[in-house]
């Protein structure tokens, strides 16, 4: 994609738009994989941000961004990001252009977090849905590390990612094996209750890593689940304003009843040390 957006650079200047480029290259986004986001993201960036300088443009090109949204939310340039996101209306057409979208929700710019939120709630309901389930699982990893989001987009992403269908999509693939990083995909779900009615047929699963099972099983028996909501500050000492970073831990009760008892006889009778544990 690089080389292919350097051969489309030289034209800009004699008349090729930006608009023109990205219809050119949109057919290439679409094979673009999930995990191979970031550097492709990285290209346009740079791409943006070359053309502007070839280009010796000294004002913003915010009549552009409204005709390429989905190229110009890569722009450095937070006014041409929002003007982008307002424009974005229509349905996204591949797995990139809803990571992009979803990824416009941590922007460091106020601003832009609210029109990308918008932009969201405009485009995603119309979008296919396999092109969301598609990205489902990287956004579950990534969206944890996302430390700009306010509780607003944190919960308008989550009402698209957290349905029962693609909670289910999710399982099966964890399931079958198809995901290189189960443990962390499991963890991520089971901030949920939508995930708990699986988690007794994952624990009994003897084919899958002893390392998932135990994620499964440990709320089983404990009756609640608990996991990591960002940081908190405990004081040490007020007088000099010392305090200290810790984790903030927060938790929900289990929604299914399950038989504790058998749960534990069954699993000190496990093979794997890791669930006797």
């Amino acid at each position: 994609l690089q080389k292919r957006l350097m051969q489309l650079l030289k034209p800009t200047l004699f008349g090729f738009t930006n608009h023109i480029i990205y219809e050119k290259i949109r057919a290439d986004l679409k094979a673009v994989a999930v995990h191979s986001f970031i550097p492709v993201r990285d290209d346009l960036k740079s791409f943006l941000l070359y053309a502007h300088i070839q280009q010796r443009r000294g004002k913003t090109r915010l009549d552009e961004a409204a005709q390429s949204p989905f190229l110009f939310i890569f722009s450095g340039n937070g006014y041409e990001r929002e003007a982008a996101a307002n424009a974005i209306s229509v349905p996204c057409k591949s797995e990139f252009e809803v990571l992009s979208l979803c990824y416009l929700l941590n922007d460091w710019v106020p601003n832009v977090r609210a029109a990308a939120l918008q932009a969201m709630q405009r485009s995603l309901p119309s979008t296919k849905r396999a092109l969301i389930d598609g990205v489902a699982s990287y956004l579950f990893e990534e969206t944890g590390r996302f430390g700009r989001m306010e509780h607003q987009e944190i919960n308008a992403l989550n009402g698209f990612l957290f349905t029962p269908d693609i909670v289910e999509t999710l399982i099966s693939r964890l399931t079958a094996g198809l995901e290189s990083r189960p443990e962390n995909l499991l963890k991520r779900l089971l901030v949920h209750a939508e995930t708990d009615r699986f988690l007794p047929d994952i624990w009994s699963n003897t084919s899958l890593r002893p390392s998932v099972r135990s994620i499964a099983l440990q709320p089983l028996l404990n009756g609640n689940i608990k996991w990591q909501d960002g940081y908190k500050f405990e004081w040490i000492d007020k007088l000099f304003n010392e305090k200290r970073r810790v984790p903030q831990i927060v938790s929900r009760p289990l929604s299914i009843s399950v038989d504790v008892h058998q749960l534990y006889a069954e699993a000190l009778k496990d093979k794997s040390p890791l669930i006797v544990k």
